[in-house]
């Protein structure tokens, strides 16, 4: 009688232990799917158990979603969270030389699953006579600005602005400059210089002239911790995933497999005749089939 008994008091304890366990790694109905116009699809999430952990939580504050996990000063708002691509845009600062600072420090992404995107930004500065760079440790990218013509121009060509490609797994910088004398009656080194990593699609589609804005867009990179990967249970018939190392390894083109011990964390996608959220635990990537055109008569 004792045994029964025993098993009974088990069976309860464990499901009460489910029930608290599978609400925090399930897109489970109820939860919100958008802030404003933003989506948030799993594994982002706003509120308790509707995000697959901590990283992913999201708090909706007048109608504008922000990244909860990075809660400093510099407040991350979101402005889209991309599924296929594994990015996510933000709002993030400008350093303007004309507040009176010497230089700006990022968001800090360290030890986070988000990275600030190669390939998606471009370090960008905006002057007369000088180098505007980012910097981190023994990670450094940088251009010269020379000297300012007036009229309006849609290219970025290093005359009164510059560009440059960051550097991979990038997650924490600061944005500075220094100037170099001046050879120009018409211009001086008092004038405003800005220096920050944006996105480079928003940067050409305001044909290299953004303005006097206190923030831009910025795309971060993402992927799911190792920690927290095996509590999505990726179909894999119908998904793949592929590791990320770290910012120290020199691998950034290495793959993938959920046994890897160096992977920093994981990028999944439907397989091709997929569609869907791979990350999601109900539906997952669904099949779909191309429409076929009707035959054409004889």
């Amino acid at each position: 009688m004792i045994l029964p008994v025993m098993l009974f008091q088990l069976m309860v304890v464990l499901s009460s232990y489910s029930s608290l366990i599978i609400p925090a790694v399930a897109n489970k109905p109820g939860c919100l799917t958008s802030c404003g116009n933003v989506s948030i699809p799993f594994p982002f999430g706003i509120g308790t158990g509707c995000y697959l952990d901590h990283w992913f939580a999201v708090t909706c504050r007048s109608s504008k979603p922000f990244l909860t996990s990075i809660n400093q000063l510099v407040q991350l708002e979101v402005l889209n969270i991309s599924l296929e691509e594994n990015t996510m845009v933000v709002n993030h600062p400008v350093f303007n030389s004309c507040v009176g600072a010497k230089w700006s420090e990022s968001a800090n992404l360290e030890n986070s699953p988000f990275f600030f995107s190669q390939t998606g930004n471009i370090l960008y500065g905006r002057g007369c006579y000088f180098l505007a760079y980012i910097q981190h440790n023994e990670t450094f990218a940088g251009c010269y600005c020379s000297c300012y013509i007036k009229g309006d121009s849609t290219a970025c060509l290093g005359i009164n602005c510059c560009q440059s490609k960051i550097p991979y797994y990038l997650q924490l910088f600061t944005a500075s400059f220094d100037s170099t004398r001046r050879t120009d009656n018409n211009t001086t080194n008092e004038e405003c210089k800005l220096v920050f990593v944006v996105q480079e699609e928003w940067l050409i589609q305001k044909k290299w002239n953004p303005g006097n804005l206190t923030n831009v867009p910025v795309v971060l990179d993402w992927g799911v911790p190792k920690s927290s990967f095996h509590l999505l249970n990726i179909n894999t018939s119908t998904s793949s995933c592929k590791d990320i190392p770290n910012s120290t390894s020199t691998d950034a083109n290495k793959s993938s497999s959920s046994t890897s011990t160096t992977a920093w964390n994981y990028q999944c996608n439907c397989n091709q005749g997929f569609q869907g959220n791979p990350y999601d635990l109900v539906e997952g990537c669904q099949g779909y089939s191309l429409a076929l055109p009707d035959p054409v008569s004889p």
